[in-house]
């Protein structure tokens, strides 16, 4: 299968980024790999069937098409090994990565589903889902992302986006869950560890969201928790927490389509906890 001129895949092979990024690797050698099939290769795995591939090139014009863009930049930080099959693929710095995906992110450029949530345009959900998985997966800073974006991202922007993050969401899913039901009440806790006892060293659960001094637990599930045994491994969760005076509330995909009814679902819990 040709993936471009020069670079062929066997026919069965899925064309994804990275494997995008290793072609282009192997056409001009001289590149850095960014955007998201870098954050990909940083451990980042959400978006890695995302086009195009962004790459860092200091030797050539600009270019951009359905697959691949170009960029004529000649520093940019990166770092070799993160590939165990070409281990002299350049990748750029993770958060050189993340302003090269904000960038296209804000131009429409790439796009994926996300809830519709008030006070956010959809581009902006994005980004800091993708802010939120880069601080937690590659604990990427503040003066990290400053420092990238110069000359290339505003930074007004950046830390407008900046503000809505946090580093303790698990997962893109978890970041549109707590912009829309976060700011139901102060002391917002994410992955809260509960123990069986004081004593105890390992946690019987982590609580997605919850408050601090109110016993709402809220529960993203994912294509995961499907499975019979993950299914009941999720009940014996609840019932303790239950046992203990938790409410417990499971969230998943579908549900994140009707925000407004979620909202209100959980501010009930709250409202009852409270009281």
């Amino acid at each position: 299968m040709r993936v471009r001129p020069g670079a062929y895949l066997p026919a069965d092979s899925s064309v994804n980024a990275v494997a995008r990024a290793r072609c282009e690797h192997l056409a001009f050698g001289k590149l850095v790999i960014g955007g998201f099939a870098g954050l990909n290769y940083h451990g980042i795995p959400y978006w890695s069937e995302v086009f195009p591939v962004i790459v860092h090139s200091p030797n050539s014009i600009g270019f951009v098409s359905s697959d691949i863009i170009r960029l004529c930049r000649s520093k940019v930080a990166y770092e070799f090994g993160k590939d165990p099959v070409f281990p002299k693929l350049a990748v750029a710095s993770p958060a050189v990565c993340v302003i090269d995906a904000l960038i296209q992110l804000k131009q429409g450029r790439i796009t994926w589903w996300v809830p519709p949530i008030e006070g956010f345009e959809p581009w902006e959900v994005r980004a800091v889902q993708l802010i939120d998985a880069a601080r937690r997966k590659c604990k990427v800073s503040w003066n990290q992302l400053a420092d990238a974006s110069t000359q290339r991202f505003s930074k007004t922007s950046l830390l407008k986006l900046a503000k809505q993050s946090v580093s303790g969401a698990d997962s893109p899913q978890e970041t549109s869950l707590r912009l829309i039901a976060g700011d139901l009440a102060p002391n917002l806790q994410l992955q809260k560890a509960v123990y069986d006892t004081p004593r105890s060293e390992i946690p019987f659960t982590f609580i997605d969201l919850t408050w601090k001094g109110l016993k709402v637990a809220v529960y993203y599930d994912g294509e995961d928790h499907y499975n019979r045994e993950r299914r009941n491994k999720d009940f014996a969760i609840r019932k303790k927490l239950e046992d203990r005076g938790w409410q417990v509330i499971t969230v998943t995909a579908p549900e994140l389509a009707f925000p407004e009814q979620l909202r209100r679902r959980i501010q009930k819990a709250v409202w009852k906890a409270q009281m």
